[in-house]
C-alpha cells in the first residue's frame, strides 16, 4: 500500500505478515496512532484488528477519548473491522511504585536518579504488558506509531530541544512481531495522513498534551506535544487555538 504524501511515499505494509493470525494496533488518544488504526483496519480488510491500550493512571481522560473514537473509526470503515479496545492498566509514576523501583535498577539509557527516572519506568512497565500480551496470545503481531521529530529548523523555530535519536531516520523499522511505519516521518506528515483520509472530525478526541491530566481541562500549549501538535494542524488536542 503506497500512500504518496507531499515530500514522501509512505509504503505501509509492503513486507508479508501473511503467517499473523492476531493483529493489534498500539493505541494512545493521539493523532498519530488514530490515523495508524484507521489506516492498518484499511489495509486489511479481511481481518479483524485489535485496538490496544495501556493506560497511564495520571492520564483517565485518554481511554474515554480513544473509545469515542474506535467506535467513529469503525463507522467511516467499509468493513467495520476494528475490535473492541484492550487495555492494561499500570501506575509508574509514584516515587516507589514497582516501576520506579526497577528503573532505578535499570537505568537504561535515560539519566539515572534516586527515584527511579520516570521515562525509563514507563518503558519498562510497557515492556513487561506487551511481552505478557504475546505470551497469552493476544496478539502476534504488534503495530505503533512512533514518529520521527520534525526538521531542525522547525524546533529551533518551536523552542524545542533538537534530539538526535529521534532525528534523521530514513525507513520504517520491521521486526519479526513489530512494525513502527511512521518511525521515519513527522507530525507535518500525520497532519497530512488526516486530510487525505478525511477523519479530520475525530481531532477534537484526540489528547497529546503531556500535562492534560485528571485536574486539567486544557492542553497546556507549552509542553512538546502541544508545540508539535499545533505547528502540524494549526490547533491544540480539543479544537482549542
Amino acid at each position: 500500500m503506497e500512500i504518496k504524501l507531499s515530500d514522501i511515499t509512505l509504503e505501509f505494509f509492503k513486507h508479508d505478515i501473511s503467517n499473523k493470525k492476531q493483529l493489534a494496533v498500539m493505541c494512545s488518544s493521539g493523532t498519530d496512532s488514530t490515523i495508524l488504526l484507521y489506516l492498518t483496519a484499511l489495509r486489511f480488510p479481511d481481518r479483524k484488528i485489535l485496538p490496544y491500550h495501556i493506560e497511564e493512571s495520571q492520564y483517565p481522560k485518554q481511554k474515554p477519548a480513544l473509545i469515542k473514537n474506535i467506535n467513529l473509526l469503525n463507522q467511516k470503515l467499509p468493513n467495520s473491522n476494528l475490535l473492541p479496545l484492550l487495555s492494561d492498566y499500570v501506575n509508574y509514576c509514584r516515587i516507589g511504585s514497582e516501576w520506579r523501583l526497577k528503573a532505578k535498577e535499570q537505568p537504561g539509557d535515560l539519566p539515572t536518579r534516586p527515584n527511579g527516572n520516570e521515562g525509563q519506568a514507563k518503558i519498562l512497565a510497557n515492556r513487561h504488558y506487551i511481552e505478557q500480551r504475546f505470551r497469552d496470545g493476544s496478539f502476534d503481531y504488534l503495530v505503533s506509531g512512533a514518529t520521527s521529530n520534525p526538521p531542525k529548523e522547525v524546533l529551533e523555530e518551536l523552542g524545542c530541544p533538537y534530539e538526535e535519536r529521534r532525528s534523521n531516520r530514513k525507513a520504517p523499522r520491521i521486526f519479526s512481531t513489530h512494525y513502527d511505519p511512521f518511525y521515519h516521518i513527522h507530525k507535518g506528515h500525520i497532519a497530512e495522513l488526516w486530510k487525505k483520509y478525511n477523519i479530520m472530525d475525530l481531532f477534537n478526541n484526540t489528547i497529546t498534551c503531556i500535562e492534560y491530566r485528571e485536574e486539567i481541562e486544557k492542553p497546556c500549549k507549552v509542553c512538546y506535544f502541544c508545540s508539535e501538535k499545533k505547528w502540524a494542524f494549526g490547533k491544540y488536542d480539543g479544537g482549542i487555538v
